[in-house]
């Protein structure tokens, strides 16, 4: 049986800075992640995680599958599909999309079946009109052209030619999957750019995206004197580069 829930109960309410709350409407996310993830790449979440011991999921699997594509950043909603399972691809996906918060990344996990589709430019033009922020799939896409078109940022391990239907069905929606072997949860946060993925819970968002800006800012601060001169095995001594990032992060000397 398809499953669903409101992606909305999984969502912190987070007020500090840098993450800023959306307006109130339907369906809206209470975080605009997209404008917290903004200056950043997934590299600088996965390390902030590692600097606070928070469990974080990664996989430089899934690509965007056309050029330019848009980094997202925000809540999961998650599909589960497999070979045999029942429930309709087509009307699961489309029930997820409309039952989810404007800003919400579908999550696909296709449980290995790679050269199967999973995607397509119906489900995009849905995900459009109801202002998700993009998708990230575990397995194969198609109509990559509609997704350009779209400009709706879609990450995916593959492409696929032929049809979903009578191929893959949907075991549920807004449940727990397996994503590159790893277990990910509905609400958790997900962010995709060209490096890859990087999945953890909501609840951590608010100390993650804060670490994630001094991982970037003390980066830019090495690279930068690098440029100008420094010598670059001084400089990673000075910066503590061999440190852990809690250890370093926690020495106010370096800045950032």
């Amino acid at each position: 049986m398809v499953k669903s829930s409101n992606c909305t109960a999984h969502t912190p309410r987070l007020a500090a800075k840098p993450l800023s709350r959306r307006r109130r409407g339907r369906k809206e996310s209470d975080v605009d992640y997209g404008k917290a993830f903004t200056g950043l790449v997934t590299c600088d979440l996965s390390d902030a995680c590692d600097a606070l011991g928070v469990r974080s999921v990664t996989s430089g699997s899934p690509k965007p599958i056309y050029s330019p594509c848009r980094p997202v950043c925000g809540p999961v909603v998650t599909l589960d599909l497999e070979v045999g399972a029942e429930g309709s691809v087509v009307i699961g996906t489309l029930e997820a999309i409309v039952s989810a918060a404007a800003g919400s990344v579908i999550v696909i996990s296709a449980n290995g079946h790679d050269e199967l589709n999973t995607w397509g430019s119906i489900a995009g033009n849905v995900a459009v009109q109801e202002r998700m922020g993009g998708v990230v799939i575990d397995g194969a896409t198609r109509d990559v052209q509609n997704m350009r078109e779209l400009d709706l940022p879609t990450y995916a391990t593959g492409t696929a030619v032929a049809s979903v239907r009578g191929r893959i069905g949907m075991k549920s929606y807004n449940e727990p999957i397996t994503f590159a072997g790893n277990s990910i949860q509905p609400g958790w946060i997900v962010a995709a750019d060209e490096n890859g993925v990087v999945f953890f819970p909501a609840d951590r968002a608010r100390d993650i995206f804060h670490h994630a800006y001094r991982v970037a800012a003390l980066e830019h601060k090495t690279v930068q004197a690098i440029r100008h001169g420094a010598d670059a095995v001084e400089i990673h001594k000075a910066m503590r580069y061999d440190a852990s990032w809690t250890d370093q992060l926690a020495d106010d000397t370096l800045g950032g």
